[in-house]
């Protein structure tokens, strides 16, 4: 969908979902029993229409593409240190770096505590590690995390350099 129609990461999510959901609901379908939905709204989508058929055929449009954002979309929550969109992080931002054993000995920026660099290099993980502690807090009380050190990128102005 969206190589063929050249939608961006959040038209993609958006109209993905209204397929998805167009899906589901035409699943009970019969014959050449069809469904239709139409939404309008005053948000920056400003609406779409989806129509799904009982063989699995579903179709639709946005009425704005793109659709335009005032600010970035925001995909890191700061207080936690945690990405919030983790398992879709590549959908969502293409220059998000996918990790692989194979990429990580390339990826020369990660720091030396990175648990997928200590792995592919066949060192043990720090005790404070979640995935030791089984506890996210310990990377914070061991003063090891960027809490209250990063600065969200839409506070960065694109042509501040490092």
């Amino acid at each position: 969908m969206r190589a063929a129609h050249d939608l961006g990461i959040l038209e993609t999510l958006v109209l993905g979902r209204a397929y998805l959901g167009c899906s589901l609901m035409a699943s009970d379908l019969k014959g050449r029993d069809k469904i239709s939905l139409k939404i309008d709204c005053s948000g920056p989508v400003q609406g779409l229409v989806v129509e799904g058929n009982a063989f699995g055929e579903v179709r639709g449009y946005l009425v704005r593409v793109p659709i335009p954002l005032e600010k970035p979309l925001e995909d890191t929550d700061l207080s936690s240190c945690r990405c919030t969109v983790y398992r879709i992080r590549t959908m969502v931002n293409p220059h998000c770096a996918a990790l692989s054993p194979a990429r990580i000995r390339q990826l020369t920026w990660l720091p030396s505590t990175c648990a997928y660099r200590l792995l592919s290099e066949g060192k043990d993980l720090p005790p404070w590690h979640p995935l030791v502690s089984g506890d996210p807090g310990t990377v914070h009380d061991a003063g090891v995390s960027v809490r209250g050190r990063a600065v969200s990128g839409s506070y960065v102005h694109p042509d501040e350099g490092l």
